[in-house]
């Protein structure tokens, strides 16, 4: 009898497009839509009639998403296969240790193996990227939505239930969170989505003698964070403004600069934190609507900026910074 197992594995990749024999983690799946490609298929339309009688196989890349709830100790994997930049502090003998991730200016990311259960087999994508990350907080768990495009895919047996290396840890939740905008403003929000968006693109790591991607390069990366807030000032407006009545003519309507960081603690010490150091308000939207609650929604977009790390000594230049406090080894 088929029985319901849906699962998602990871596994960062030794060489791209080469598929790990294993994966390094499993999370347990809200959904996932990363799947096989459309047109798999090139069609010849000659004039040999008025249908076509001519097809041979097409350039094939694999794309799709991957949706789970977070937790401390596999969310640095995925920041670091989005963003790139990384540095390992051994925290020593009882303690955890400490995993800084940045935006990396690389037009190559690492690339890791997908392991899909589906009921009755495990799907298998080989070469994957991440082509955006959403990480959403709203009321309930925290969850990831990983956009993926990928090289190519296979079919073999469906894992066990026991099999599956789940983390021993509990998802993150809204009420485990903080949000901070030069103070701390959690009170405040009903929401957060962060998104970063890497616009990968497989077309562009097409190459002869090879029906898959030899890899995925990515593009412009795009950082941006919405929250729904509780209305009780005009202080964000001002900000979008760059004037205390109305947008400031003065100085071209400059918005001001802000920080913004959310951030993620256990109660045992260990924590994540992504920050955008240098960011503005590039959209604010208050709307009444009967008697219902007055909101403001703002949008922020984020800038490159210089960032010192955990050591006080190291700069990047990078428009996010996240920093996991967790019991995993170096991820290098």
């Amino acid at each position: 009898m088929t029985k319901r197992l849906r699962y998602a594995g990871l596994a960062k990749e030794a060489n791209f497009g080469t598929a790990e024999n294993s994966a390094d983690f499993h999370v347990d799946i809200a959904s996932s839509s990363l799947d096989t490609p459309t047109d798999a298929e090139m069609v010849f339309q000659g004039g040999m009639g008025r249908s076509p009688s001519v097809r041979r196989p097409a350039y094939y890349s694999v794309s799709g998403n991957i949706v789970y709830v977070v937790d401390i100790e596999t969310i640095a994997e995925v920041l670091k296969w989005t963003l790139g930049g990384y540095e390992y502090t051994d925290g020593g003998v009882d303690t955890p240790n400490t995993h800084e991730i940045w935006g990396a200016d690389d037009f190559e990311l690492d690339s890791f193996t997908a392991f899909v259960g589906k009921d009755v087999f495990e799907h298998v994508f080989a070469g994957c990227t991440i082509n955006s990350l959403e990480l959403a907080v709203e009321g309930e768990f925290v969850q990831l939505t990983l956009d993926v495009v990928g090289a190519a895919d296979e079919r073999i047996a469906l894992a066990a239930a026991g099999d599956l290396t789940l983390p021993d840890d509990y998802p993150l939740t809204f009420v485990e969170t903080g949000v901070n905008i030069g103070g701390d403003i959690s009170a405040d929000v009903k929401s957060l989505t962060l998104t970063i968006n890497n616009n990968a693109d497989a077309d562009a790591g097409r190459g002869m003698g090879q029906r898959t991607p030899y890899r995925i390069p990515v593009n412009a990366r795009e950082t941006t964070a919405s929250l729904s807030l509780w209305f009780e000032n005009t202080n964000y407006l001002e900000n979008f403004w760059g004037g205390a009545t109305a947008p400031d003519d003065v100085d071209g309507a400059d918005s001001l600069d802000v920080e913004i960081s959310l951030s993620m603690p256990t109660a045992d010490g260990r924590s994540a934190t992504i920050s955008l150091p240098n960011a503005y308000i590039n959209a604010i939207n208050i709307q009444p609507s009967g008697r219902d609650e007055l909101v403001q929604d703002v949008e922020l977009t984020a800038m490159r900026d210089t960032v010192t790390l955990d050591d006080a000594v190291t700069t990047v230049e990078t428009e996010i910074l996240a920093t996991v406090v967790n019991n995993r080894d170096d991820l290098t």
